[in-house]
């Protein structure tokens, strides 16, 4: 499945792989990955939740800007030695 950033609101994203047929489920509602397929970047999807008919996302291309705002752990330990075999095979 694609890649897209889920926008909740404005100090929360996610991110997803879609998928046919599997759902999105936060607490704005809950969204089928079908409405997501074919639509556009920027679309905004409505909750089908019978309980939470306003809730909303908009789907979003995934940037280098918005993944590291949607990724939840920015944080890598890279030991001596991972490190050195690293710079090793960079060229």
């Amino acid at each position: 499945g694609d890649l897209v950033i889920v926008y909740e609101k404005h100090d929360s994203l996610d991110h997803i792989y879609l998928k046919k047929d599997a759902i999105f489920k936060n607490k704005f509602g809950s969204f089928p990955h079908n409405d997501m397929i074919g639509k556009p970047f920027g679309a905004k999807i409505f909750s089908n939740c019978t309980s939470n008919r306003h809730g909303w996302v908009y789907i979003l291309e995934p940037t280098p800007e918005l993944w590291s705002s949607a990724v939840h752990t920015r944080t890598q330990i890279v030991n001596e030695l991972d490190s050195s075999i690293i710079t090793l095979n960079l060229d």
